[in-house]
């Protein structure tokens, strides 16, 4: 049994939202050890933040949850990726 709720858990990422459609948005998230940052459709449904930077300058920033994080293989803060599947 699992007792960590995944469906809950909500992890904030910056980056930049690079495209959206009715449905979903391509967010480029970026990580202090990766400059080229990874870029994942996102579905609205499973969004729970979308801060959108205007003015060009800055960070967007994007909050879903820690199963759609590991589902797409994005890296979560604090935890140790695991690259061995």
């Amino acid at each position: 049994m699992n007792t960590s709720d995944d469906s809950k858990d909500m992890i904030l990422y910056e980056g930049r939202m690079r495209r959206e459609t009715e449905k979903a948005v391509l967010f480029r998230f970026s990580f202090p050890d990766n400059n080229d940052g990874i870029e994942h459709w996102i579905p609205f449904s499973q969004i729970g933040i979308l801060k959108i930077n205007k003015n060009g300058t800055g960070k967007d920033t994007l909050k879903i949850p820690k199963w759609i994080a590991r589902a797409k293989r994005i890296p979560i803060p604090g935890e140790d990726s695991d690259d061995t599947a």
